[in-house]
């Protein structure tokens, strides 16, 4: 596996009480992409302070990667993009990183 070249941290606020649902959407979201090509993480995380809010680690091999799992989710599966939307309370805050080194990182 190749070291990834793209890395987020994506923190969504669910509406009040729906951060639950939110996390097992996204959860769903992470299943489909476990078998994605060049998606090297992403884990769904939840504020211990707020269970309102829902994070995403990503990291990805390329820009093509992200492409073509966006194409993957699609009305066929068991959630869809609006699912995840209709649970948010405004958009999500996306931070993009470029992967260094560390424990966990594939090399």
């Amino acid at each position: 596996m190749s070291t990834p070249t793209i890395g987020r941290f994506v923190t969504m606020r669910a509406q009040p009480g729906k951060g639950g649902e939110l996390a097992d959407v996204l959860s769903k979201v992470a299943s489909v992409l476990e078998a994605a090509p060049g998606c090297q993480m992403y884990v769904i995380c939840q504020d211990k302070g707020d269970v309102d809010v829902v994070r995403v680690v990503e990291m990805w091999a390329d820009q093509e990667s992200v492409n073509a799992a966006l194409a993957a989710v699609t009305p066929e599966r068991e959630f869809t993009v609006e699912d995840v939307l209709n649970k948010l309370a405004g958009r999500p805050e996306v931070v993009e990183f470029t992967p260094l080194s560390g424990p966990g990182l594939p090399s």
